[in-house]
């Protein structure tokens, strides 16, 4: 089942928090830059920057996992590895990749019996440059229509609405 809602994503009550991120160890801007700075410890940061050191370009598609430590409830941010380098032009979203990363996910989720996951709205499109209907349309609806509730969240104000597909 898939539901949308508009709202701060990093105070979504999902069992996980998904996001993009880059394969250099860089969450410089965008949704990654809140997580690093709202969410993530420093440790947390730096085993990022290290499994990316460590691999780079391997990690396309892979998911990496890291439990909250800044709330009681358990909660996990899932970091989706869908983009070698960033630059900021043009297109750097692998679209393979991330599908690939949130199949990954899934598998995860259902390991530990999570069933809620927030992804935020236009995911890989803003500055990695993916076209959201190709996002939508050719991953996320195939892949989440009937299976885990997802809730694709956005950052534009506190007010919850929701809309059912």
């Amino acid at each position: 089942m898939i539901k949308e809602r508009k709202g701060d994503l990093l105070r979504s009550d999902a069992a996980i928090i998904a996001h993009q991120v880059n394969c250099q160890g860089v969450m410089g801007a965008g949704v990654a830059r809140q997580i690093r700075h709202r969410i993530l410890t420093a440790e947390q940061y730096r085993a990022y920057q290290q499994l990316c050191r460590k691999n780079k370009e391997e990690l396309l598609g892979f998911c990496s996992l890291m439990l909250r430590m800044d709330t009681d409830v358990t909660q996990y941010v899932a970091h989706l590895f869908a983009e070698n380098i960033p630059t900021g032009r043009g297109l750097d979203t692998d679209y393979a990749a991330l599908r690939q990363s949130l199949t990954a996910m899934m598998f995860l989720a259902a390991q530990r019996e999570l069933s809620q996951i927030a992804i935020p709205g236009y995911l890989g499109c803003g500055l990695a440059g993916g076209d959201w209907e190709t996002v939508y349309s050719r991953i996320l609806i195939p892949l989440f229509r009937r299976r885990l509730a997802f809730y694709r969240s956005c950052r534009i104000d506190d007010s919850a609405v929701e809309k059912k597909f």
